[in-house]
């Protein structure tokens, strides 16, 4: 079993269907459309990143929040009990709250992003062509995407 920061295989399957002209032409639209779907909500959402990074305030958190799990993995360290109770515990949670509200008040949460979807599934007449519910399921992807962007794991 492999922990969960180190990669994975992955593999790429690749099957012909026998499929009808019409059918090969509806399945194709419906993969563009998705792929289309997929660029526009990751667009958004790195313009949602850009203007969270562009504060300040979020950075200066980003600090503290740091600054605080380095104190406390330090203090972990400490084997003796007496110099170990003369340094305190510094509490992370106020500041990853104040992270996450943040990051709400930019719209980047999960209900944001299907929100805007939505908001978009009605105005761009090519995204009716997939349901609702395949709609959904590209914006959980993309989420994801955005989620460990701001986790700083990945780039986009």
């Amino acid at each position: 079993m492999t922990k969960s920061n180190e990669p994975t295989p992955t593999y790429v399957v690749k099957v012909l269907l026998d499929l009808k002209a019409n059918d090969y032409r509806t399945v194709e639209k419906s993969m563009n459309v998705a792929n289309s779907i997929y660029n526009d909500m990751l667009s958004e959402g790195k313009k949602r990143i850009n203007k969270l990074r562009a504060d300040k305030t979020y950075w200066k958190l980003i600090k503290a929040y740091n600054d605080a799990t380095e104190h406390n993995k330090k203090r972990s360290k400490i084997k003796d009990k007496v110099k170990k109770a003369k340094v305190p515990i510094i509490d992370t949670k106020p500041i990853s709250a104040s992270i996450n509200n943040m990051i709400k008040s930019y719209g980047l949460t999960d209900s944001d992003f299907k929100t805007f979807l939505k908001d978009r599934r009605h105005n761009v007449e090519s995204y009716k062509i997939l349901s609702s519910a395949e709609v959904q399921v590209i914006a959980s992807h993309v989420f994801n995407t955005i989620e460990n962007v701001l986790e700083f794991k990945s780039k986009i």
